[in-house]
């Protein structure tokens, strides 16, 4: 397995505020989340905007088979869907099955759409939700 060094590293976006996560879509664009609720779009070499904010703490992006955001929400205990042709940012969940979310961190589809969320609420207790 190769190993990694300090001088392997390029900084590819300078500047963005605290991001948690990072997703990939598939234009092969890249995508992050602040801890002031930020979503940036990062275009190229450090070219990036902030397309939207949720007003709270992104810690977990994910992109749907049909090419929408999932983003978690630390702040606002919530999953926000956000579309990124249009740029319409909703809120999608903020409990599943009847389970509030306290700290949804990490968001994943499987290859059927299905949408699943780390939540670690209490330390060391992480449950996955199914949305």
């Amino acid at each position: 397995m190769k190993q990694y060094g300090i001088d392997d590293i390029e900084i590819w976006a300078d500047g963005l505020d605290h991001p948690e996560c990072v997703a990939v879509h598939a234009d092969g664009t890249l995508w992050a989340g602040g801890e002031g609720g930020q979503i940036y779009h990062i275009t190229a070499r450090n070219e990036f905007k902030e397309v939207a904010n949720t007003g709270g703490f992104v810690l977990g992006l994910a992109f749907s088979p049909e090419g929408w955001l999932a983003v978690c929400d630390l702040r606002k205990k919530a999953v926000w869907r956000y579309d990124i042709h249009s740029g319409e940012l909703k809120l999608f969940a903020q409990e599943a099955h009847g389970r509030k979310m306290m700290t949804p961190n990490f968001p994943v589809f499987d290859k059927e759409g299905n949408l699943y969320v780390s939540d670690s609420g209490e330390f060391r207790k992480t449950q996955w939700l199914y949305l």
